[in-house]
């Protein structure tokens, strides 16, 4: 392997047609292996919408979207930057303005059994694939947490089963080699007792997907002492009865932009329709036949809501 460190431009005049192809051959193999192992400084958002989440700084942020949209990616990798400070490159500005060094951040989604383990787990370990196209292609991610900021460079010795937390490594986002500490990620699910939720402080509390009311208040709880950041990804639902009404008046009415809107709280929607890492005539074709009432709630982002059905037409 060529020590690229020592080679000169002279070096590469002289190099035959065989060995710099040889060498182009290596440069492109130490950038794939490197956005593998640090996929998130490669992060490109979704969609406009998408990256405004990442330049908010709002104590309650909302992110409603359609299936697919990135709403979940999107705030995971907004987790992940801000515990290991390994920023995106082009968004290495509005991350430093958010920045606090080793943080504690809790992740809460439905199920630990059907969806930690099998879906959000793999979103984030650097040797995992997500996405329609080959490993490595246009469509999808390796997993958002660099190698670097594992214990060790091992998942095995950062990830604690017991516990459902992770302790990664938090750099100096403009020197990776300087190491500020650890931050820790827990992760909690919706279907453990409200009571398992009231103990900790957090920097983020991340709720992906609309929890359970009490859950809700337990995790606002949890940020006030360190001046935390809840965040809430989420779908809304098909069924009307199911219970949202809170979430209308604590983040979705006073995050909207206009004269009621409070300063401390933003709702950003997300349209499946304008990810460009998924495959839009995909889409387009589960479209077909499909009530309006789905596409309203699994594409276009708009809440089944009874009152409010009339001015969401």
């Amino acid at each position: 392997m060529v020590d690229f460190s020592q080679l000169r431009p002279i070096d590469i005049h002289k190099m035959s047609s065989k060995r710099l192809k040889l060498l182009a051959s290596e440069v492109i193999g130490l950038q794939k292996a490197d956005v593998r192992e640090n996929q998130i400084l490669y992060y490109e958002p979704a969609s406009p919408e998408a990256e405004k989440v990442h330049y908010s700084k709002a104590g309650v942020l909302g992110v409603g979207g359609g299936n697919r949209s990135s709403k979940t990616e999107t705030c995971l990798v907004e987790d992940i930057a801000c515990a290991t400070g390994v920023f995106p490159i082009r968004l290495f500005e509005p991350f430093m303005e958010k920045f606090r060094g080793p943080i504690r951040v809790r992740i809460c989604v439905e199920s630990l059994t059907t969806t930690l383990y099998p879906i959000i787990l793999p979103k984030l370990q650097w040797w995992r694939w997500e996405g329609a196209s080959e490993p490595g292609g246009d469509l999808g991610h390796w997993g958002w947490i660099p190698k670097l900021c594992l214990l060790n460079g091992s998942w095995e010795s950062s990830w604690r089963d017991k516990l459902r937390t992770l302790r990664v490594i938090c750099r100096d986002p403009e020197n990776f080699d300087h190491v500020l500490g650890e931050s820790e990620i827990q992760f909690m699910g919706y279907n453990q007792d409200a009571a398992d939720y009231a103990s900790g402080s957090f920097h983020i509390d991340h709720m992906d997907e609309p929890p359970p009311f009490p859950i809700w208040r337990e995790n606002q709880a949890r940020v006030i002492d360190v001046g935390g950041r809840i965040i809430l990804s989420m779908s809304w639902k098909d069924d009307p009865s199911i219970p949202v009404d809170w979430i209308f008046d604590e983040v979705y009415e006073p995050g909207l932009p206009g004269p009621n809107k409070n300063p401390d709280i933003e709702w950003i929607e997300l349209d499946t329709r304008k990810n460009i890492h998924i495959d839009q005539v995909s889409v387009r074709n589960k479209m077909v036949g499909k009530s309006e009432e789905w596409k309203k709630v699994r594409i276009y982002i708009l809440p089944l809501y009874p009152g409010l059905s009339a001015d969401l037409e």
